[in-house]
């Protein structure tokens, strides 16, 4: 397998944004750019997840970081994880809270 096959793809648009402060990995290598904050407004795992005490860059050896944001792995294959970020994200949009 050659590099370019190896490396991750970017997500088509709106998940390539260049303000997002951290990527998404889907199973097959596809890098959805997000942001923190919507993430966690409309799911509570995020919201945990984001919450808890997060390494810096130098003392963490297991995180990936790619274009100064860490790389979150997910199981999801590109098709259904932007399904699923999409659904995410447009039931913030449209909630009352």
């Amino acid at each position: 397998m050659s590099d370019s096959e190896d490396s991750p793809t970017v997500a088509l648009p709106p998940f390539d944004h260049e303000k997002a402060d951290v990527i998404l990995r889907s199973s097959d290598g596809a890098d959805f750019r997000v942001f923190r904050l919507f993430l966690s407004l409309a799911s509570p795992f995020f919201e945990t997840l984001f919450d808890l005490p997060q390494p810096s860059e130098e003392t963490n050896t297991d995180m990936e970081i790619k274009d100064r944001l860490p790389v979150i792995p997910v199981r999801k294959q590109q098709h259904q994880e932007s399904t699923i970020i999409t659904h995410v994200l447009q039931a913030q949009l449209h909630c009352s809270c």
